[in-house]
Order: C-alpha cells, then structure tokens, then sequence
C-alpha cells in the first residue's frame, strides 16, 4: 500500500482535523460534509412537489437549491450563536471542535452547492469566484490551526 509523504501539502491536508474532527483529516470531513449536503439535496429534489406552480427550469432548480441553503444558513447560525454565547474564545485562539465543525460543515456546503450549481448549468462567473473564494478561505482557516 502506498503512503503520502509526510512532507507533502496532500499530507498535511489530510492531516488536519485529527486533532477535532472525525480523526481521518481535513480532506475527509469536508467530504463528509459535502456527501451530507448532497443527501440533503436529494431529499428535496423527492419533497415537496412544486410541479404545479409552473416554473421555468433554472428556477425550478434555484428554489430546490435554496432549499439547502436555508437549513444550511439556520443551522450556522445556531451553532454560532452557540458558540459565541456559551464558548466564547479570543482572537486568535486555536479553533474550538465546534468552530472546526461549523468550518467543515460550511466548506462542505460550499463545495456541494458549487458542484450542484456547476452540474444544473446555473454557475456564472460571480458564483463560481465566490464559491471557490469561500472554500479556499475556509480550507486556508482550517489548515492553519
């Protein structure tokens, strides 16, 4: 079997989330989480029947997708206001698991509603500069703990 060498930005990469995450690396989380946002989409591409209102293809598909932005969007904000009331870390402080899991959890919605938006036909330049600039920030932040 062949290994990574420890040297290597892959392997740093998949190095990090052991120290919060699942324990099998960055890489791994963000695929996780990606995988999740993806389960989710599928369930609302079954639930709930729009058919009757009409609607042309790319907002038939826009709408299925703000569909998992919206729980994407409450459930980071939970979590934050959880962690900003009841864990509350300074400047500069390494991440906590959460803040790691709220990281993880949104890089890997960005990186699922980019690939989703990309396979639907419905990523324009804009979107796809903001996607890439939030998962490479998100990845940048995580990496440098």
């Amino acid at each position: 079997m062949s290994t990574i060498a420890e040297d290597t930005p892959l392997a740093s990469l998949m190095s990090l989330g052991e120290k919060h995450g699942s324990g099998y690396g960055l890489a791994a989380d963000m695929l996780i989480s990606t995988f999740i946002w993806s389960m989710i989409q599928v369930f609302f591409f079954q639930v709930p029947d729009l058919s009757s209102y009409k609607l042309e293809r790319n907002s038939y598909l826009d709408l299925r997708n703000r569909f998992v932005s919206f729980i994407h969007g409450n459930v980071a904000l939970l979590l934050t206001g959880y962690q900003i009331i009841f864990v509350p870390s300074a400047c500069g402080d390494s991440n906590t698991n959460t803040e790691h899991f709220i990281l993880c959890m949104t890089g890997g919605y960005f990186t699922y509603d980019f690939l989703s938006m990309a396979y639907f036909g419905l990523l324009d330049f804009d979107m796809c500069f903001h996607h890439l600039m939030c998962i490479f920030g998100i990845v940048d932040t995580l990496s440098s703990e």
